[in-house]
């Protein structure tokens, strides 16, 4: 289970470390965990200069696949799971602060979803997952989604330098 982020501390600073010689490999076997920590993860990833490797195990679900997205490269088990949904939240206080609230989470968590799983879930199954679904998937799926997802990255960073 992924824990709140003060539990990565270490972690966190390693990988912002590496050098372009290194290669931090991640292990995850996850039923998913703390969004906020994944994000972290994910932005720890994206600031370091070394290859990062995610080596699914087992399970990849919920947040755990934040941070296998995050990756340079992800390996797969043959036999892993990979489950992908919107996000779980509480919220506690006065009626017009859980209605401001719940407003600016719909928002947000549109715009968050769609940019983790741009190019490897369609733009239904975002849709469908925004709504409640939950979609599984094993090995040879998401090998085929990875695959054309580092294929939609390259082709949108080079419309980008254009």
């Amino acid at each position: 289970r992924i824990e709140e982020a003060d539990q990565y501390i270490a972690v966190f600073d390693m990988i912002r470390h590496a050098t372009s010689e290194d290669v931090v490999k991640i292990y995850v076997n996850s039923p998913g965990g703390d969004l906020f920590t994944a994000l972290q993860f994910g932005r720890a990833m994206g600031d370091s200069d070394a290859t990062i490797i995610v080596s699914v195990e087992g399970q990849c679900c919920s947040a755990a696949t934040i941070i296998a997205l995050a990756a340079d490269m992800v390996e797969l088990s043959n036999h892993c799971v990979w489950m992908c949904h919107n996000y779980s939240s509480g919220m506690i206080g006065k009626g017009h602060e859980l209605h401001s609230q719940a407003e600016f989470e719909r928002d947000w968590s549109i715009k968050l979803m769609k940019d983790i799983y741009d190019g490897f879930l369609s733009e239904s199954e975002i849709q469908r997952m925004l709504n409640g679904a939950d979609l599984w998937m094993g090995a040879d799926d998401v090998m085929e989604r990875l695959n054309k997802r580092q294929k939609h990255i390259q082709k949108k960073n080079k419309s980008k330098i254009n």
